[in-house]
């Protein structure tokens, strides 16, 4: 049964309505494991046997066990002895109006999932989440378990570190827009391309980051040679993975804690994860308990920061921005606050869109698991992320 549920662990669970699913993908797989010899056909029916007479088991939970969840991934079994309160930093007004939007979102159509993660850096706050459409139905927390491309949502720290290595570099600094093949030691050479596979020789800078034009951000990232720069940034959240050029568009696996983490530096000097949990109070103690927050510095200069962040306000409020479709329909006054990010992998399986307002920072992720339509981060994530924004009154 836990190997039916590999290909899509939030469409496959052991409890809830996607049961039957599990139950049917792994008489399936026990098909094709007996027309390959490798079980009998006796061995075979008898576990077809064993998994129907499995009951299928109906998750009659609020949604608030996201949050529950949640609180596990922070606490273990011997911070919760003797637990008599949590207190956490959710925001009720934000945490309704996230339940409420992601409910409502067709993903039938696209065979998707959801995921949103909004928290408020500066205080390492989370103020709201949901780690799938519901958990009634998928009980896969993605906001702390899955790992994935995050695309073009890595851009914004590629720029931010040219601007750090070259200070001639400006807003207006002109960018290469040509072919570029890039020699990998004891692999196939990188040839990138842009999104529309066409080339434009040169563009700007400000236009190639809210344009997200992938050929000009290798051209910067390689004639400043920033790879490494960038891995040693990552390396608080990349799991050791092995460094190589594609991560300037955003092959680097991450979860989204950990993308959130990254993104909170436009708020601070260091890399540190976002916690749910901000007091334990004991029955006996007299004493209690504040989980401390791990964070890691940077070396990074906090004004090209900023100048990044003006210029990301250009994706949802200028011509040609990867999201002004997406957020046109949101008031001015508030769509000239946020400075936001695309991110979409080659294969269209995932979209991201990163959204900063003010004192918040808002991430979203719609992604297909197993089979489904493609995606982008104008056509998923960003407009999870604008239904979100506009419903909450104030900042």
């Amino acid at each position: 049964m836990l190997i039916s549920m590999l290909p899509g662990p939030g469409l496959y669970t052991l409890y809830g309505e996607n049961f039957k699913k599990t139950k049917d993908r792994a008489k399936y797989l026990l098909e094709r494991l007996y027309k390959e010899k490798i079980v009998s056909e006796d061995k075979k029916k008898d576990i077809i046997s064993e998994i129907d007479d499995m009951d299928d088991v109906k998750a009659q939970v609020p949604e608030s066990s996201f949050i529950v969840d949640s609180i596990w991934h922070e606490i273990d079994q011997k911070q919760a002895k003797g637990l008599k309160t949590i207190e956490t930093s959710l925001c009720k007004n934000f945490q309704t109006i996230t339940e409420k939007t992601i409910r409502a979102i067709n993903t039938e159509d696209t065979k998707s999932q959801v995921m949103v993660l909004v928290t408020k850096p500066k205080t390492n706050e989370i103020v709201a989440l949901a780690g799938s459409q519901s958990f009634k139905k998928d009980q896969y927390n993605r906001v702390y378990r899955m790992r994935r491309p995050v695309g073009s949502l890595v851009k914004p720290f590629v720029y931010w570190l040219a601007f750090d290595h070259n200070s001639d570099l400006e807003k207006d600094s002109t960018l290469i827009d040509k072919p570029i093949t890039i020699e990998i030691v004891g692999a196939k050479n990188w040839t990138p391309s842009n999104y529309d596979r066409k080339f434009e020789d040169e563009v700007e800078l400000q236009a190639a980051l809210f344009r997200s034009r992938n050929v000009p951000t290798v051209w910067l990232a390689k004639e400043n040679n920033l790879l490494e720069p960038l891995s040693k940034l990552l390396k608080p959240v990349s799991l050791n993975q092995k460094p190589v050029w594609s991560w300037v568009l955003g092959t680097v696996e991450l979860t989204p804690m950990e993308v959130s983490s990254l993104y909170g530096l436009f708020y601070s000097d260091s890399i540190s994860k976002p916690k749910v949990v901000s007091k334990l109070n004991y029955t006996l103690r007299t004493k209690n308990y504040s989980p401390a927050i791990e964070k890691h510095q940077t070396e990074l200069n906090f004004s090209n920061g900023y100048k990044v962040k003006e210029l990301l306000k250009n994706t949802v409020n200028t011509d040609g921005g990867t999201a002004k479709t997406a957020f046109a329909s949101i008031p001015e006054n508030i769509r000239k606050e946020i400075s936001g990010k695309t991110g979409t992998t080659t294969n269209g399986r995932d979209s991201w869109f990163a959204a900063m307002v003010n004192d918040y920072l808002f991430l979203c992720w719609q992604g297909v698991e197993e089979k489904g339509s493609r995606l982008t981060g104008a056509s998923g994530a960003a407009q999870i992320c604008r239904d979100i924004i506009w419903q909450v009154p104030k900042y």
